[in-house]
């Protein structure tokens, strides 16, 4: 599989602020057949260090979330991004909200002074492929006591980025070639 989907929880939504989890899926974009899985937490306190800031009107939203999955076993951002690096190292296309979580993530890789963990070219936008499906979220295949942990968001965008896929698909082979 050369479809991976991305996606972020952080402390804000401008760059520079803490980016506290990261979650991603290698996906069959036509099955919607999951592949490797990844999930990793990133440390409130060492973000904080390295510059990166936490905005009140998102301390605000957590705590009005039942789950915070991203508070387990944190590891120093850097370290974090290292290891998704090297999990998504064999993507061909990155799926995200690339407005947010490609570009998230590539500002804390500049921040940091590390390799960024993607060439730009291979962000894909799922807000993009909607619009182009004309279709919509699956509202309601997700379960509020998961939403808002990245792993879990990212197999719930698979399930309707997929649908998107085959809708596109459909579109495509129904069309009369024109001679």
């Amino acid at each position: 599989m050369k479809d991976l989907m991305l996606d972020l929880e952080t402390m804000g939504s401008n760059y520079g602020s803490v980016i506290t989890q990261i979650g991603a899926c290698y996906f069959d974009r036509y099955s919607g057949e999951i592949g490797e899985r990844f999930s990793v937490n990133a440390d409130m306190h060492d973000a904080v260090r390295e510059g990166f800031v936490i905005e009140p009107g998102a301390v605000k939203f957590w705590l009005g979330q039942p789950g915070r999955s991203f508070l387990e076993n944190p590891l120093p951002l850097r370290d974090a991004l290292e290891l998704y690096r090297s999990f998504a190292r064999g993507a061909e296309c990155i799926w995200s909200h690339s407005t947010f979580d490609f570009s998230m993530i590539q500002d804390a890789c500049h921040r940091l002074r590390i390799k960024p963990v993607h060439a730009y070219r291979k962000t894909k936008d799922i807000r993009t492929l909607m619009e182009l499906a004309d279709t919509h979220k699956l509202d309601d295949t997700m379960n509020p006591e998961s939403a808002h942990d990245a792993l879990s968001d990212c197999l719930y965008q698979v399930q309707y980025c997929v649908k998107a896929f085959n809708v596109l698909k459909n579109q495509s082979t129904k069309e009369e070639p024109t001679r």
